[in-house]
């Protein structure tokens, strides 16, 4: 029997062909969806259906590179839940903000960097937002988010916040004993989880910001609906009838 390769799977990134519909999955190392050197463009991926080349968007690559995408689908998930808007009030947010204590104020730190700090009326929220939550599922992984996650808990506290979002484009463990072992127990802020079950799928019946007791439970979908909602995509990005 002949070696067996075996390839990651990107687990968020696909390219859709707008003239054929197929969707073309990008599989291992992030680096290898670039041309080489420094400044390498997106690489182009020829289209198993009809042979266009295909290549990411240099916007959306631009921004998934400075880790901007899952503050922004954070974002999102907040004017779905909410049904806010940004342009005209209710939903107010600050992105990559830095909190620096003032000479001799009593703070429980004396620098700390937030993903994402937003208010919903009077109500302040905080955000750690997570390219991906892979290497949450190795010790190492999984005790260094612990720490972290434990200080951003006495800060949302101290700050008086209401809720400490954390969030990611993939999954997080479904155990998160371990990454919950540094969090205070007599917490007053409240923790809620978003991954790629919840920022990603627009048919999401319980949204945890919606209904915070459906948090960290989700309704089984429907045998096959994976290839369903991709099928979906494919007659939407090539603007076929169903």
């Amino acid at each position: 029997m002949g070696s067996i390769t075996r390839v990651g799977i990107s687990g968020r990134l696909a390219l859709a062909c707008g003239g054929c519909g197929e969707i073309i999955v990008l599989l291992g190392r992030e680096r290898d969806w670039y041309e080489s050197g420094a400044d390498g463009h997106p690489r182009s991926f020829a289209c198993g259906g009809c042979g266009t080349h295909l290549r990411l968007n240099e916007l959306y690559a631009h921004g998934h590179d400075q880790g901007t995408i899952t503050p922004l689908l954070t974002l999102d998930a907040m004017h779905t839940a909410w049904g806010t808007s940004t342009t005209y009030g209710g939903l107010g947010f600050y992105p990559g903000l830095e909190i620096r204590a003032k000479d001799g104020a009593d703070v429980p730190f004396a620098h700390k960097e937030v993903d994402l700090v937003a208010m919903l009326g009077d109500v302040l929220i905080l955000a750690e937002c997570k390219e991906s939550a892979e290497h949450l599922s190795n010790s190492k992984g999984a005790s260094e988010f612990a720490r972290q996650l434990g200080d951003l808990v006495e800060l949302s506290d101290h700050l008086g916040a209401s809720q400490l979002l954390v969030s990611s484009s993939t999954c997080f463990p479904d155990d998160k004993t371990t990454l919950l072992s540094e969090v205070p127990a007599d917490r007053s802020v409240d923790i809620v989880w978003l991954d790629s079950r919840d920022l990603l799928d627009p048919n999401i019946v319980l949204h945890p910001l919606r209904h915070q007791t459906a948090a960290g439970w989700r309704a089984d979908k429907p045998e096959g609906w994976a290839n369903d909602y991709l099928d979906w995509v494919r007659r939407s990005v090539a603007n076929k009838p169903a």
